[in-house]
């Protein structure tokens, strides 16, 4: 009895798998067509598509596609830089201006300033004219040199 239920079952098993892997029943594939999908369908030539065309993605708006975030560099002068924060040791020291992270010597993006030392508290920039002036976190207490 037991022989004879294994025997059904395998059988069964057979027939179930084995039809996914069957031929397809739309018909063999279009000759000069490619992939998977060409394989399986037929090409129809009186279906005809009739939707609109998309308009192009508007350059205001983030592309949805594009990975990370898309915040534009506005060009800075030394008037509207902003020291956010620093990260002060020994070995290493970053500033974060803007947008921006920042190593002594660095060129902030977007302009010709160029940060010349980071301290502790505040950040000391140089303009390409030779201005140098001191800035502190948040733009408090800014002070020329």
């Amino acid at each position: 009895m037991s022989i004879a239920l294994i025997v059904i079952l395998s059988v069964l098993l057979f027939v179930l798998l084995g039809k996914p892997f069957g031929k397809s029943r739309l018909g063999p594939a279009a000759p000069g067509s490619v992939g998977p999908a060409a394989a399986s369908v037929a090409p129809r030539a009186s279906v005809k598509i009739d939707w609109p065309v998309p308009d192009v993605y508007p350059a205001d708006k983030r592309d949805p596609m594009a990975s990370g975030t898309q915040e534009q560099i506005v060009p800075q002068t030394p008037d509207t830089l902003v020291v956010k924060g620093i990260t002060y040791s020994e070995e290493k020291r970053f500033a974060i201006i803007g947008i921006q992270t920042v190593q002594e010597g660095d060129t902030v993006q977007g302009t010709d300033v160029k940060v010349t030392k980071i301290n502790p508290d505040s950040v000391e920039f140089e303009d390409s004219t030779g201005k140098t002036w001191t800035q502190r976190v948040q733009g408090e207490n800014n002070s020329n040199k």
